[in-house]
């Protein structure tokens, strides 16, 4: 067959939506690819730089944030980012995994900052205000992800964890109504598959227009 970067990266990208990502290894790519593992090395110098493209692929088309509407720009750059990361199984897991060993100059978070610091925002209130929305949207996708594949491996529903977790007691009533009623503080129950898993169906998208909401709101009250 005829062995391209495109044909590599798309393949990569079919084994970790179907099965994950620690499933792309350069053998089971050569191997899907109906090639020797060796010639995946005269398109990419390691697998690192083969995941960079797959991360690539994966945050391609996100929206910009525009100086002159930086905070409706910053909502949509957030939910987009979120869609992005949702949209395969894996693309959270690659995304966090590849911007770990890159600049942060590199990545995608430093065109929001430059954005926000061209419509006025001070410097260092850029700088936090990109770093902690890309991180925080990241690692939502990434926990979305981790709870959806411990429901796909059948944990048992109803198998209680032997540790106990202190939540509070808002948390505590959505999860099991009766322990929140018998200690309204910090009660101890136990943490079930079956809460996980219902716990990682909640409305994430809304949340992460909460959190967004937040910041925004943050940086308006500092710009004014």
């Amino acid at each position: 067959m005829n062995l391209s970067r495109e044909a590599i990266v798309e393949t990569a990208l079919e084994i970790m939506t179907a099965y994950g990502l620690a499933d792309v290894s350069m053998r089971r790519l050569a191997s899907a690819l109906g090639v020797q593992p060796s010639a995946l090395y005269w398109h990419f110098a390691n697998k690192q730089e083969l995941l960079a493209a797959v991360a690539g692929v994966v945050l391609a088309d996100l929206p910009i944030v525009e100086p002159a509407d930086w905070a409706a720009g910053l909502k949509r750059w957030a939910s987009g980012l979120h869609v992005a990361l949702r949209r395969r199984r894996g693309g959270a897991e690659v995304v966090s995994a590849v911007l770990a060993l890159t600049a942060w100059e590199a990545g995608p978070g430093a065109a929001v900052e430059e954005s926000l610091v061209a419509a006025g925002l001070a410097a260092d209130q850029a700088h936090a205000a990109a770093v902690g929305l890309l991180y925080f949207v990241i690692g939502q996708a990434f926990d979305e992800e981790q709870r959806l594949q411990a429901a796909e491996l059948g944990v048992p529903a109803r198998q209680v964890v032997t540790a106990y977790q202190a939540v509070p007691a808002e948390l505590a009533a959505t999860i099991s109504p009766s322990a929140a009623a018998e200690s309204p503080v910090t009660p101890q129950i136990p943490v079930t598959a079956e809460s996980i898993v219902a716990h990682g169906q909640q409305d994430s998208a809304a949340v992460v227009e909460q959190v967004v909401g937040l910041i925004v709101t943050g940086l308006l009250s500092q710009t004014n």
